[in-house]
Parts: structure tokens; C-alpha cells; sequence
């Protein structure tokens, strides 16, 4: 059974697979996002996902979707993933990537798979179902999307989040947040890069200040 929660982005998989029940909740959060890598490996995930979301609206699953889509969907879920319910054989790299191709016996069908990494891509990085996000352009430097940014925003005043806090937050919540705080402003409107970076180094102030605190007791 495969559940997606349409109004903040969360998933879940509840399946039994030999007498055992295994729950997997999956949740599009900034650090969900940090787990996939660099900005640049953001792109790369997401640009790869929406390949194989275009080729399933033609009918077609490809075969490497293991290869390359649970490692994103691991990203999404502190639980360890198993491979025997998304019906594949692994061989666990050094570089912690899967190989091999899918079977048949599986207890979710590949195609949901490949539905639900984009629906949690699209959810991590817009913050709503139907907007557009990176996958849907091209494997280039334009519209990297860094989860560091936000976080460091919800870490100053006047949100004040503890960074765990403020890691365990999706896109979704962080728009809301920031409508909140700011209920006269444009909605087109977004922070623009010099005001972000001026809240990383403030975020960067926090941090230190509390390390000081932390260290001198």
C-alpha cells in the first residue's frame, strides 16, 4: 500500500512481504534534500527522476530505475530501505549506489515508484504539487537549489528554529512560515540572494555564539 499525502508532500509505503509488515514514511524535508548531496547532485537527482517520469507518461519503465531512483528515495526515509520489497536484486557499491534490474515480485509496482520520487522531489523543492521544479530542466548550473539556504533563514529571528528544527522542516511549512511573518507581501515576491546571504552569516553568528556557550559551559 502506497499512501501520498497531498497537502504537505509526506508519503507513506506499508507493505508485508514474508509474514514481516514493514512501514516506510517518507518526508520531502530540507534535510531529506541535504542526504541527495550538493546542489549540483540535487539538479542531477532530480533531472534523472523526471527522465524516467517521461518515459513512464509513455508507457515505459526502464529497467536501471533501481540504480538510480532508491537511492533518492532513501534520502527521504531514516528507515534502511529493502530492496527485495521494491522487487530488485542489490549489489551495494562502495560508493553506496544500487546496481541491478527489477523483477517482477516486488510488492510495489515499479511505476508507483517512479510517481512517488517525483512527487516527493516536487514537494522537497517547490513546497506544492503542481508547481514546476529543477528536474523538468536541464542538467545545467542554472536553478540549483542549496537546503542550507533555508534552513539558515528559519534559524534566525524572528523564527528562531534549533537547527534540527530547522532541517526537519519541508519547503511547504518554510513558505507558510514565511507568508506568516510576512502577510502584506507579494507572493511572487522571494528573497533575493543578497538577503539570504546576509541571514546565512547571521545563522553563522547563532551557531557560534552557540558553540562559545556551549564550550565555556
Amino acid at each position: 500500500m502506497l499512501i501520498a499525502n497531498k497537502s504537505i508532500g509526506e508519503a507513506l509505503i506499508s507493505v508485508e512481504l514474508k509474514g514481516v509488515k514493514h512501514n516506510y514514511l517518507f518526508s520531502p524535508s530540507f534535510l531529506s534534500l541535504q542526504r541527495i548531496g550538493s546542489p549540483d547532485q540535487i539538479k542531477a537527482a532530480a533531472h534523472e527522476a523526471y527522465i524516467f517520469m517521461r518515459a513512464l507518461t509513455s508507457g515505459l519503465v526502464l529497467q536501471s530505475w533501481p540504480q538510480y531512483l532508491l537511492p533518492i528515495l532513501q534520502a527521504f526515509t531514516d528507515k534502511p530501505l529493502n530492496p527485495k520489497i521494491f522487487g530488485c536484486k542489490q549489489v551495494k557499491l562502495k560508493n553506496g549506489e544500487y546496481s541491478g534490474l527489477a523483477n517482477k515480485s516486488g510488492a510495489i509496482n515499479p511505476a508507483q515508484i517512479i510517481i512517488l520520487v517525483n512527487h516527493l522531489l516536487r514537494w522537497a523543492l517547490s513546497g506544492r504539487e503542481n508547481d514546476e521544479y529543477i528536474g523538468a530542466g536541464t542538467k545545467s548550473n542554472k536553478n540549483l537549489f542549496d537546503p542550507l539556504e533555508y534552513v539558515s533563514v528559519m534559524m534566525c529571528e524572528p523564527f528562531c528554529k534549533s537547527k534540527n528544527d530547522a532541517w526537519s522542516m519541508t519547503m511547504t511549512e518554510f513558505k507558510m512560515m514565511i507568508d506568516a511573518a510576512n502577510p502584506n507581501k507579494d507572493d511572487s515576491k522571494r528573497f533575493k540572494k543578497s538577503e539570504l546571504e546576509a541571514l546565512n552569516s547571521a545563522a553563522d553568528d547563532v551557531e557560534r555564539k552557540l558553540a562559545e556557550r556551549s564550550k565555556n559551559g
